[in-house]
């Protein structure tokens, strides 16, 4: 991983001189977004994706659980389509599998 482009902007915010608030407000700008890019990304987003994971975990072991006690089906139930009134019936190979 490359250091510099983290690095590179860091002397922006000790500027002194002609010109230094446009600079310094610049370095600030920076360094602060990738500090809190750099948070968001090692931090915030993973723990999101945890919570995330466990609660559907939790959520699928209970549809197992359910279907395993012999409870109802776990997910959607297809139905097959109908043809409307008019419309071309022929069913290709895989839809009339999946309809019988």
């Amino acid at each position: 991983m490359r250091c510099e482009p983290y690095i590179a902007p860091f002397p922006l915010t000790l500027v002194s001189g002609a010109g230094a608030a446009a600079r310094n407000s610049i370095g600030l700008l920076l360094v602060g977004g990738m500090a809190i890019g750099t948070f968001f990304t090692l931090f915030v987003i993973p723990s999101i994706y945890m919570l995330v994971a466990r609660d559907y975990a939790d959520e699928r072991a209970c549809q197992s659980a359910t279907t395993a006690a012999g409870g109802a089906q776990a997910g959607p139930v297809l139905k097959p389509a109908t043809a409307k009134r008019g419309a071309a019936t022929a069913m290709t190979s895989a839809e009339k599998s999946m309809v019988s």
